[in-house]
């Protein structure tokens, strides 16, 4: 496990920005929406680690682009995936909902190449 120690680091400040936010709310007595934050602490810790993107995820949320587009895939293909007639690629293709998943795709690829070339 020797590999892993460099991004325990990493791990540790992708961490304390949650416990930071969590902090906020508890300190105001609020409650939490918990999936979403962890959600956005695992993608930043996985952007992180793989591909050096250091890009305030968490602060961001929603608003980021990258993590608004990697949330419209995840709901694309759930939807997709409950419709047998759209599994072939043509056809989804064919469709606003496939062609908006192209796009957003590329969107993704259009990032992670721009990290890895830099």
């Amino acid at each position: 496990f020797d590999i892993l120690k460099p991004y325990i680091q990493v791990g540790n400040r992708a961490s304390d920005i949650l416990l930071s936010k969590i902090g906020k709310y508890a300190s105001e007595k609020k409650s939490i929406e918990m999936f979403s934050n962890i959600s956005l602490c695992t993608l930043d810790t996985i952007l992180r680690c793989a591909m050096s993107y250091d890009n305030d995820i968490q602060s961001q949320g929603e608003s980021h682009p990258y993590v608004h587009a990697v949330t419209e895939l995840t709901e694309l293909w759930s939807e997709r995936g409950r419709n047998p007639l759209l599994y072939t690629n043509f056809i989804y293709g064919l469709t606003k909902n496939g062609r908006r998943w192209k796009e957003q795709c590329d969107f993704v690829h259009r990032i992670s190449e721009k990290v890895i070339s830099d």
